[in-house]
C-alpha cells in the first residue's frame, strides 16, 4: 500500500544556462577503497516528462552523462533562467535601449525612488563587501541596481487513490555557483536545514562513523578546489588584517602544500576506520569563536575559509556536535570489531 509521496531531494539547485531538456540523472559515488579519490559519476535512472500532459512519459537510464548541450553551458536536472541582467538605467525606460549594455531590460523608473543607479536606496555595506555588482566612486561602491533572474519555484507532485489524495512538494533554485558535479561543500544547505529540523544536538545513535566520515571527505572535497598556499597569505589571511591583525600566513607554508593535506585528510580517515577517537574533535571551531584572530584561533578547522558573515567558517552546531560525541563514545559497537 502507498502511504505517503515523498520528492528527493526536497531542494535542488542549479546553474544558470538555457538547455532543451533538463540534465540527465546521476549519482556521485564513493570509492570505499580510495575514499579522497574523485567521486565516480554514475548514471542513475532518469525521468521524462510529457511538456503537454506534465505524466511521466518514460524511465530510463541514459547511455552517457553530458553536462553540455549545443554550447559550454552547464544545467542539472530542470532547465533554469536564461541568465540575463534587469535593472536600471541612467536614461527612462521609454527613451530606447538602456545606457547600460549589460541591462537586457529596464525595470526601475528613474524619475521614482533615487534610481537610476541605486544610489540613494541601495543596500548598505555587505559582508563580505562588493556582494552586488557596483563600481567604485571615490571610496564609495555604489550598486549598479541590477536585478538578475535568479530563478526558483516549487514541484507539486499529488497520487489520487480512491478517497485519499497523497502530496509532495520541494523547492528548487537557480544561481551562479562554483560548480563541482563530483564534489560538495563542507558545510551545505542540507546540513543548515537538518540543523534548523533536528535541533544543535544529536543523540548517541544518530553519531555514526558514516556519518563523520563524510564530513571529512568533504572538507577535503572543499580545499582540493582552492589555492591553498594562496589562501594562506590572501584571502582570510587578508581579510583579518581589517579586523586589525597584522598581515602574516595562517599556517606555516609546509602544512599548506596540496600533498601534505592530502595526507592529513587521509590520515584522519585512516583513523576513523581503525577505531580511534577522532583526535580533531577537539581542534574544530566553535560557532562562538569565528572571531578569534588569535594563531590558535584562526588555524583551527575548517581553516583558510570564510562564512557568510564574512568571519572565519564553522561547522554547523550539530555537525560539530556529531563528530564530537562520536568521540566521545567507542567507535565500535560491541559485535560489529570489539572496542578501539
Amino acid at each position: 500500500m502507498i502511504r505517503e509521496l515523498r520528492i528527493l531531494p526536497p531542494l535542488a539547485i542549479g546553474r544558470f544556462g538555457g538547455a532543451p531538456t533538463p540534465m540527465d540523472n546521476y549519482d556521485a559515488v564513493v570509492d570505499p577503497d580510495r575514499p579522497l579519490a574523485h567521486r565516480t559519476l554514475r548514471l542513475a535512472e532518469t525521468l521524462e516528462v510529457d511538456l503537454e500532459s506534465g505524466k511521466i512519459a518514460r524511465a530510463f537510464v541514459p547511455e552517457r552523462l553530458s553536462f553540455t548541450e549545443d554550447g559550454p553551458e552547464i544545467r542539472l536536472r530542470f532547465t533554469p533562467a536564461a541568465g540575463q541582467v534587469y535593472g536600471s538605467s541612467e536614461s527612462a525606460p521609454d527613451e530606447g535601449p538602456p545606457s547600460d549594455p549589460n541591462v537586457f531590460e529596464v525595470l526601475y523608473d528613474a524619475n521614482r525612488g533615487g534610481w537610476p543607479r541605486h544610489s540613494d536606496a541601495g543596500p548598505g555595506t555587505t559582508t563580505p563587501g562588493n556582494i552586488y555588482a557596483g563600481r567604485q566612486v571615490g571610496e564609495d561602491w555604489v550598486s549598479l541596481g541590477y536585478l538578475d533572474d535568479g530563478c526558483d519555484g516549487i514541484v507539486h507532485a499529488e497520487l489520487k487513490l480512491g478517497d485519499k489524495v497523497l502530496s509532495a512538494a520541494a523547492r528548487f533554485a537557480a544561481g551562479p555557483p562554483a560548480y563541482a558535479p563530483d564534489s560538495a561543500p563542507v558545510r551545505t544547505v542540507a546540513d543548515e536545514l537538518e540543523q534548523a529540523l533536528l535541533g544543535p544536538a544529536v543523540q548517541g545513535d544518530e553519531a555514526s562513523l558514516e556519518r563523520v566520515e563524510e564530513i571529512v571527505r568533504r572538507a577535503f572535497e572543499t580545499i582540493r578546489l582552492m589555492n591553498t598556499a594562496a589562501m594562506n597569505v590572501g584571502g582570510m589571511a587578508g581579510h583579518d588584517r581589517g579586523a586589525g591583525r597584522r598581515p602574516e600566513p595562517i599556517m606555516a607554508p609546509s602544512l599548506v602544500d596540496e600533498v601534505a593535506l592530502e595526507n592529513l585528510h587521509q590520515s584522519l580517515l585512516v583513523a576513523l576506520r581503525s577505531g580511534t577517537a577522532p583526535w580533531f574533535a577537539d581542534v574544530l571551531r566553535d560557532y562562538d569563536e569565528i572571531g578569534d584572530l588569535s594563531d590558535r584561533g584562526r588555524r583551527k578547522m575548517p581553516a583558510m575559509m570564510r562564512g557568510a558573515d564574512g568571519r572565519h567558517l564553522t561547522l554547523t552546531r550539530r555537525q560539530i556536535d556529531l563528530i564530537r560525541t562520536l568521540a566521545r563514545g567507542p567507535i565500535f559497537p560491541d559485535g560489529e570489531g570489539g572496542s578501539p
